[in-house]
This record gives structure tokens, C-alpha cells and sequence, in this order.
């Protein structure tokens, strides 16, 4: 074995001026940095460069608008110009930090005895396989590891007699995701130089296939000096777009990305990759370059964009044509679109953190870097910083209430101008609400049917709820993506893209939909209800309601969109069925073989697998996520009545006091319940009595004598209510060590009493709405066309007389 051939050179060494004449165009460095570090980290050391120009920017945009004019024209002062140089001080700081890497690398290259000896310890030079190539602490503790295991081995090899063997269940070729593993098997069974893929949900047109000729000859079209196209990219035609709105609005969305989206990204921006299908492959490049497709478990969940990056990484070139056309079928029932959203984001969260990602933003020119950025994770991540933008703006309004600190600002008599501030959150308030989404959409349909055809269905889509749609979906994105950076976990989510028309139970939206948005949304109503009820602050101004709309509307989207897009979601029958459905999978118990579709036990610990594999820092971040709930109780104690104003801690202790004696009542109805229920009924029946009249004295004794009002009792709950959410949450993060301690069924009784309040929260509108019969007409109006409506409800006028006949 040559050690010095190009396949084992490190990265850092520069080859000579000829081996560099030598070598072929866009030849590419070894691999590097193979270990996937899953932390938001990741991201920065992907696109250092785009995210050191942000922060030089943003210091140049504070220095500017403290400066007393506040506007660009401030440049030109002196003083404040000076003050924009610091930048560059700023930038020789960050770049300081970043050559802590270089240093080492030039201890790597010395000829110093220790340098040797670490350097055959650790092997930095000699890459085998794909290069892995780790760092200090990585190789402690992989040596570490190594000398356990060595004499661990020793140890049971000397004292341990194999009796006999166990062979474990599962096929052992089972190794990585299968959609992607089939494509790379099936590949060497093919023949000739190009190579196409299709979907099960793709259609053909004959018509097309005449085209077939001019897009193969693009292959040979030389482009970018004497480099051939690797990737051919074709246009998509959705023809399911006729079927409901919900397939209407995927359509059009879709029909934007496939055509100006791509077209864009492929002729100027130049980041096009591989989209899904039916693009067609240069097959001899490809089969001698890892395959059309990358099959490593979890990391390569969305395998078709790994296949753009390996072709780009490796000196390929992608172009997409819009002169031929395949014909797609899209998802058209709102669950099948919620799997697919979510196995895109999480998807995205593996590229965030995968190797190729690092290695694209690393070798990218800065404006490319850019673009490969915001078209590919940065769209994701930016939809979360979208969601956490109003979570932090409701924290801080609530505390900023709670605390007084803003009837103190508002009592200040030198703050009376806000314009600035209230037009910044106006425009936030536009972006929540999804409008610059459609944007795209809008230009592709004035392009191709005209701007007059463009402004109408933009204002049919809004008729039909799309953006309560979009505002849905903005959620899935926000929830997936983040849940895959902080725990990983990632799963192919099975869609099935049949012609979804029938109704889904109440039961099913709950499991789908319980944790990445009801709870969300629960939470943003919580928060907007304590806002309400404590704020003071722009109520005199016009941007007040503005700013609360937009957030009651996405608190009712991610509510009750999945009930308004449901078939039938307001008929009485279907709602009666749905809630025997409902406190039938509640009450079942758990357990093994038992699917989650069946137990509400088995779903909840279905829930809770991303928190079983995650490692301490995830379950430290789940617990530190929890604390906010605290805040709740904080501040409303403070503001009751029997408080009289007082700020003492006693106040805040007094209430911990409250809830751990309501915890405690609790457990013992619990706890009587089961052991007492069923054998002795008359003991548990007076010990419910003396439980009863002790709340009563106790409560009539603060009424009386402490000052206690209804509207505290109310306080009171809606403090408590999220604090129990909270110890719910730790809990979860902690469970090894409460199912030590015996108090892991406590809670999960706890959880099960939440998630029966949350579900008959979230049932009892749909049922007061459902009554309403004009409401489900207008429903099957709003989901189908006409023919399809109209169908809908000649079935039901028939099935409606056979049952009177019968």
C-alpha cells in the first residue's frame, strides 16, 4: 500500500504545482470530519462564514441605530464611523478562534519525538475507508474504550464456558433505510449510460416520451469549461390537484418548487440537487461514485438529496430542463401531507448535522454558500427561529407584566414615542401569518396562466383556509426539525399517497397531532390568556389587536386545522363515534404486543422513545426546556387578592406548599381508588366524605377569614395547570430514576388526567359546532369540487332514506 498516493493525503497537505496540473477538474479533497456531532454547533462550523458576516453585520447595525440620529446617514459622522472599524476587531477575534485548528495542524506536521509518538497514537495521516478522523478527547475515550473491552475479553475468555447461543431475531442485512438500499442494489442491474428513476406515484405521458432523445443528448452538452451534466432535472406535472383543496394547495406549492424554484436554483444559483424523482443519472459516473442514493440508518433518511451532494462533491454537475414533463400524484388527505411534512423536517435535521452539508459549506464560494443555505436547512431553520420568535415575544411580554416592569415603563413620562417599534412587530405579524409563503407560488402562476389568473386563485386559496393550512404546516416543520436536532431519531414516515376521502377519528388526529401542536398550542393560548387578563401596554394603540390576532390565529390553526380539513368533521354521528373511539383507547391498558392504535398507554411510552435514547445533554436541555412552565405560578401568585400586594417569598413559598398538598390529595384518591374501590367501597366512599368536608372548612376558612375571591380560584388553576405540565416533563427526562424511587405510575396517572383535560378542551367546540348541520354543507364545499360535493351529498340524502326504510 502506497501511503502517499491522493486516497491517504491529509487534507491540509498541499500537494505539489505539478500534482495539481496533473490532476483532473474538480478533483476533491479527501473526506474529512466523518463523526456527526448532533448539536446546533454543527450548523454554525457548517456555514462559519455566512454566520461570522451576520454578526459583523448586526454589530454594524446596533452601532448605527444607537447613534443619535439613528439613521444610515450616521455613517458619515466621525464618531460613529470609528465606532463601525470595531468590526474588524471583531473579525480578528473570530478568526483567532477559528486558527486554534491551524496551530494544531502545524504541531501535526512537526518532528518533535512526543508529536510522533501521539501522531502514531491517534494516526491523523493515514485515512482508511472514509476517514475518520477524530479529536483528542474522541481517541481517550475510544482508547479507553478499547483497553476495557481488551480486558473485559481476557477476564470472561478465562473464567466464562460458552454453553450455548442465542440467535437474535431480525434479518442481518436489515442495515440501513430500505428505499435507498434497494436503489444502490438494483443499480448494477442495469444497462447503458443513463439511468432514470421513477416513483410508484409518478405517471408518464406518451407524448413525452418523443423528448426522450434531446434530454439524453444533454449529456454531451459540454458546460462550465469541458465538464459534462451528472444529474438531468425534469419538470413534474401534479395532476391531483382536482381532488380536494388540501391537494390543491400541495399542488400549487408543489408546481412552484418544480419550475420557477428549481429553475432558479439550477441556472443561477447553481445549488440544484437531486429532488426526489424523475431525474435522470449519468449512470457510469454514478455506479463508479457510491450510487444514486446514500443508506446510512437515520443519517440518510432523505436519501434522494444525499445523491445531488455526493454528485456535487465530487466534481458533478446538475441542470434541470422544463421542456419534457412527468407526471406526479401528491398527497392529498391532511395526515398523509402532516407524514410527509414531518418526514421532510426531519430529514432536513439529519442533513443539518450530516458530513456533506459541512463539507458543501466549507468548499462553497461565499454568495453560493449563501444560496446552498437558505435552499436547503436554513429554509427549516429559519421556520423554527420563526416559531421560538413568538414564544420568546409572549415570554418576555408576560414576564415583562408579571414583574411590573411594564406599568413602570408605561408610567415613565420620557417614553411616549413607539412608532418604530410598533411597525417592526406589525411586520412580524405578516410574516406569522405565512403571507411572503405564497409569494412564489403567485409569480408561477402569473407566468404561465397570467397575473389576472394568479390574483384569482390567490384569493380562492385564502376563501378556502389555506392560510390556516400553511400556518398548520409551519408548525410540523418547526417541531420535527427541532425535536431531530436535540434528539435525533429520525423515521421513515409511511404516507401512502392513496385518494384519502374518508374521515378520520378523533383518536387518530389526537396521536398525530397531540405533541407537535395541540400542546404548542395550548401553551400559546395560555400565555395569550394571562396577557390579557395582566397587560396593560398598547391598549390604546391600533397595533394591540393586530399583534394578538395574528397569534390567536395561529393558536386556532394548530388547534383545529386538522377538524376543519377532516371529510365529515362536523357530522353528529361521526362526532358521537369519535368520542366512544376516544374513551375507549383512553381507558385501555398498555402493554406488550399492544399497539398505540389501541392503548393510550402504549402511545404515551411510544412518545417518549426520542427522550430513552438520548444521551445526558438531551435530557438536561428537556429539563431546562421545562423551568418555563415555573413562571406561570411565579407571577400569578403575586397578583391574587389574598396576596394583598405582598413581595415576599413567603407568598411563593406558601403556593409550593398548595401544590404539593393538592399533589398529595391527589394520590391518595389514587391510591384508594385502586386498593380500596373494588373490596371495600363503603371505606373509600367516607374517606372521598372526609377529604370533601376538609376541603370545604379549609376553603370556606379562606373565604372568610383570608380574603379569597373566585377570580383567585381561577388564578389559581391556571397557574397550577402548567406547573404540572412541567413536573410531568421532567419526569419524563428522569424516569430511570423514578421507576427506581416507585412514583413513575404516579406519573403516568398524572399525564393520562392532562391528556383527558387536553382532549375534551380541544372536543368540546367541535362538538358544540357540529350541531349546526349548514356547518358540515359548508365543509364538503370547502374541501371538494363541485361534481364531488354534489356526489357527497346524494350519498348521503340515499343513505339517509335506506335507514329510514329500514
Amino acid at each position: 500500500m502506497d501511503t502517499k498516493a491522493d486516497f491517504f493525503r491529509h487534507s491540509d497537505l498541499k500537494a505539489a504545482k505539478s500534482d495539481y496540473q496533473a490532476a483532473a477538474p474538480g478533483k476533491m479533497k479527501p473526506k474529512t470530519n466523518f463523526v456527526d456531532v448532533r448539536t446546533f454547533w454543527h450548523l454554525y462550523r457548517s456555514f462559519d462564514r455566512m454566520w461570522i458576516f451576520f454578526i459583523l453585520a448586526f454589530q454594524a447595525m446596533v452601532i448605527v441605530a444607537w447613534s443619535p440620529s439613528g439613521s444610515l446617514a450616521a455613517l458619515f459622522d466621525e464618531d460613529v464611523f470609528r465606532s463601525v472599524l470595531s468590526i474588524f476587531i471583531t473579525s480578528a477575534f473570530l478568526n483567532l478562534l477559528q486558527g486554534t485548528g491551524i496551530i494544531l495542524r502545524h504541531m501535526e506536521l512537526s518532528n518533535w519525538r512526543i508529536i510522533t509518538l501521539l501522531m502514531w497514537w491517534a494516526q491523523p495521516k493515514l485515512y482508511v475507508g472514509i476517514g475518520m478522523h477524530e479529536d483528542i478527547i474522541s481517541l481517550l475515550k475510544y482508547t479507553l474504550f478499547w483497553s476495557m473491552l481488551i480486558v473485559s475479553k481476557l477476564a470472561f475468555s478465562y473464567y466464562v464456558e460458552e454453553v450455548y447461543r442465542i440467535r437474535l431475531p431480525g434479518h442481518p442485512g436489515d442495515i440501513g433505510e430500505g428505499k435507498s438500499e434497494n436503489q444502490n442494489h438494483a443499480i448494477i442491474f442495469t444497462r447503458g449510460e443513463a439511468l432514470q428513476t421513477i416513483d410508484m406515484n409518478q405517471d408518464n405521458y406518451f407524448e413525452e416520451a418523443f423528448k426522450m432523445r434531446n434530454v439524453l443528448k444533454e449529456f454531451l452538452d459540454h458546460q462550465h469549461g469541458h465538464r459534462k451534466p451528472t444529474i438531468l432535472g425534469l419538470r413534474e406535472h401534479i395532476f391531483t390537484g382536482s381532488v380536494s383543496s388540501l391537494a390543491w394547495f400541495m399542488s400549487n406549492q408543489e408546481n412552484s418548487f418544480v419550475t420557477i424554484g428549481q429553475r432558479v436554483l439550477a441556472n443561477t444559483l447553481r445549488v440544484r440537487f437531486h429532488y426526489r424523482h424523475p431525474d435522470i443519472f449519468d449512470r457510469i459516473f454514478h455506479i463508479t461514485r457510491g450510487g444514486i442514493s446514500k443508506a446510512s440508518k437515520v443519517i440518510n433518511l432523505s436519501e434522494d438529496i444525499f445523491a445531488g451532494f455526493n454528485s456535487t462533491l465530487r466534481g458533478g454537475f446538475i441542470k434541470h430542463h422544463e421542456y419534457i414533463q412527468v407526471g406526479k400524484g401528491r398527497d392529498v388527505g391532511m395526515n398523509q401531507i402532516s407524514l410527509f411534512e414531518a418526514k421532510v423536517a426531519n430529514g432536513n435535521g439529519e442533513q443539518t448535522l450530516s458530513r456533506d452539508v459541512y463539507r458543501l459549506g466549507r468548499r462553497f464560494d461565499f454568495f453560493r454558500m449563501l444560496s446552498f443555505y437558505f435552499t436547503t436547512v436554513g429554509f427549516y431553520f429559519s421556520s423554527m427561529m420563526t416559531v421560538l420568535t413568538v414564544y420568546i415575544f409572549l415570554y418576555g411580554r408576560v414576564y415583562m407584566v408579571m414583574s411590573g416592569i411594564e406599568r413602570e415603563i408605561l408610567a415613565n413620562p420620557s417614553i411616549h414615542q413607539s412608532k418604530a417599534l410598533e411597525e417592526a412587530l406589525a411586520t412580524q405579524s405578516v410574516v406569522q401569518l405565512g403571507l411572503l409563503l405564497v409569494l412564489p407560488m403567485v409569480m408561477e402562476i402569473g407566468l404561465e396562466k397570467g397575473f389576472r389568473t394568479a390574483l384569482g386563485n390567490f384569493i380562492i386559496m385564502q376563501l378556502q383556509l389555506a392560510s390556516v393550512f400553511f400556518t398548520f404546516q409551519l408548525g410540523t416543520k418547526a417541531h420535527y426539525y427541532g425535536k431531530t436536532i436535540l434528539h435525533g431519531g429520525s423515521k421513515y414516515r409511511a404516507t401512502g399517497r392513496r385518494f384519502v376521502v374518508f374521515h378520520a377519528k378523533f383518536a387518530e388526529n389526537y396521536r398525530m397531532y397531540s405533541r407537535s401542536h395541540f400542546v404548542k398550542g395550548l401553551e400559546l393560548f395560555i400565555l395569550l390568556i394571562v396577557y390579557e387578563v395582566y397587560g396593560e401596554s398598547y391598549r390604546s394603540s391600533n397595533l394591540y389587536l393586530f399583534i394578538t390576532f395574528s397569534m390567536w390565529f395561529l393558536v386556532a390553526s394548530w388547534l383545529f386545522a386538522p377538524f376543519v380539513f377532516n371529510p365529515s368533521g362536523f357530522d353528529w354521528q361521526k362526532i358521537v363515534d369519535d368520542w366512544t373511539d376516544w374513551k375507549k383507547w383512553m381507558g385501555n391498558r398498555g402493554g406488550v404486543g399492544i399497539s398505540p392504535y389501541r392503548s393510550w398507554e402504549s402511545w404515551w411510552d411510544e412518545e417518549q422513545e426520542h427522550i430513552k435514547y438520548t444521551d445526558f445533554r438531551g435530557r438536561v436541555l428537556e429539563i431546562i426546556l421545562a423551568f418555563r412552565f415555573f413562571i406561570y405560578q411565579y407571577g400569578i401568585f403575586y397578583h391574587l387578592d389574598i396576596a394583598h400586594h405582598s413581595k415576599s417569598l413567603l407568598v411563593y413559598g406558601l403556593s409550593w406548599l398548595v401544590m404539593l398538598i393538592t399533589l398529595v390529595l391527589l394520590k391518595m384518591v389514587s391510591t384508594g381508588r385502586q386498593r380500596l374501590g373494588t373490596d371495600f367501597q363503603l371505606m373509600f366512599r367516607i374517606l372521598n366524605a372526609l377529604l370533601f368536608l376538609g376541603f370545604m372548612s379549609v376553603m370556606t376558612v379562606l373565604f372568610v377569614v383570608c380574603g379569597l375571591t373566585i377570580s383567585d380560584l381561577f388564578a389559581t388553576i391556571l397557574a397550577f395547570i402548567p406547573t404540572g405540565w412541567a413536573f410531568l416533563l421532567i419526569g419524563q427526562a428522569c424516569r430511570p430514576l423514578l421507576e427506581g424511587v416507585k412514583l413513575w405510575e404516579s406519573i403516568k396517572e398524572l399525564a393520562r388526567a392532562y391528556e383527558c383535560i387536553m382532549g375534551l378542551i380541544i372536543f368540546t367546540p367541535i362538538a358544540v359546532l357540529s350541531w349546526f348541520p349548514f356547518l358540515l354543507e359548508f365543509q364538503t364545499r370547502l374541501l371538494f369540487n363541485q361534481a364531488f360535493s354534489r356526489g357527497l351529498q346524494i350519498s348521503m340524502i340515499l343513505a339517509g332514506k335506506k335507514e329510514k326504510a329500514a
